[in-house]
């Protein structure tokens, strides 16, 4: 928690729960050179010439990723994110396997409960000054595809892969028949 000062008035306490997401040219300068502060980014230079045809990113991801992003229904984990990503002219791919376990609470017990998640999704990114692609307008990046000014030269993975797998989660989550505690 932290405090605000509001002039002439109380302070008051407030919680962040928030999670941010920043594309930028480069990573600004900062004084912790932890690996506490570099293990939270996830990051793809988009800008770096890919050598490789498909280059391949590995993540290795436990409880602590979910904890980050506060209220997270995910009490833990242990998932491998493979992003494979196929770069081309204006566009992006980032295509996700996604295996492993993860652990949440039984709907019926709340107990825990261990889901295997094994799904494959991809991630479209456009490469578009801002408002504009040729002629038309762009509004909105869609729900299928983000879209990033080209001068940007990094694109934070670490919500997308959130979001996906808590999209992948079945909606009852509950133990086998006889398995459960209620």
């Amino acid at each position: 928690t932290m405090t605000v000062n509001r002039k002439f008035m109380t302070p008051v306490k407030l919680a962040n729960f928030a999670t941010l997401i920043f594309t930028t040219n480069q990573l600004p300068p900062v004084s912790d050179k932890t690996m506490g502060f570099y293990r939270r980014l996830m990051i793809i230079d988009v800008n770096k010439p890919i050598e490789s045809p498909n280059p391949l990113f590995e993540y290795n991801l436990d409880g602590s990723f979910f904890a980050e992003f506060g209220n997270s229904i995910i009490l833990d984990a242990s998932l491998r994110v493979l992003a494979e990503v196929e770069k081309s002219s204006g566009r992006m791919e980032v295509n996700f396997l996604v295996n492993g376990i993860v652990v949440t609470e039984c709907d019926r017990c709340l107990e825990k409960l261990e889901i295997p998640m094994d799904f494959r999704t991809t991630l479209s990114v456009k490469f578009a000054r801002t408002g504009e692609i040729g002629e038309q307008i762009v509004d909105d990046s869609s729900e299928d595809m983000v879209i990033i000014d080209p001068s940007e030269g990094e694109l934070d993975l670490k919500q997308y892969i959130y979001d996906y797998v808590c999209i992948n989660l079945p909606l009852q989550r509950v133990h086998s028949e006889g398995e459960c505690n209620a």
